[in-house]
């Protein structure tokens, strides 16, 4: 049984029975203050967005905003890896550079600004085969 991201054929058939897809997503969020949280990892995204129904090798950059909410940019990408290394990296880019400000004063005397995803409160998906007897 292969797995990617320890994400099974059984995790995906589970996730597509609950109305879910498995997309490999770059996230990035701020937080309190000045602090920031980037992570690429497997998210359960409802299939009713259209996040979920981006395959093959295209790529799609989901945005919320306060004046004009989730907004989707979509369009031909490199491949999985090699992508969501890309979009981490212009994440931390944007959030040094942003639209002429600064969003982060980036630098060796402030590595703190950078939250670990292990300090974020966040849900998890977990299953569980009980069809085997103790």
């Amino acid at each position: 049984m292969s797995s990617w991201y320890g994400v099974s054929a059984e995790d995906v058939a589970a996730a597509d029975s609950l109305g879910f897809a498995i997309k490999l997503i770059a996230h990035a969020k701020r937080l309190d203050g000045d602090r920031f949280m980037a992570v690429v990892c497997p998210h359960l995204v409802p299939k009713d967005k259209l996040l979920a129904n981006v395959t093959g090798v295209m790529n799609a950059v989901a945005v919320r905003g306060n004046a004009v909410g989730e907004t989707l940019f979509y369009g031909a990408g490199a491949g999985r890896m090699p992508t969501a290394s890309a979009m981490v990296a212009d994440m931390i880019d944007t959030m040094r550079r942003g639209n002429g400000r600064k969003f982060i004063d980036w630098g060796p005397e402030q590595p703190e600004r950078l939250v670990s995803p292990a300090e974020v409160p966040t849900r998890w998906y977990v299953r569980t085969d009980t069809s085997s007897e103790l």
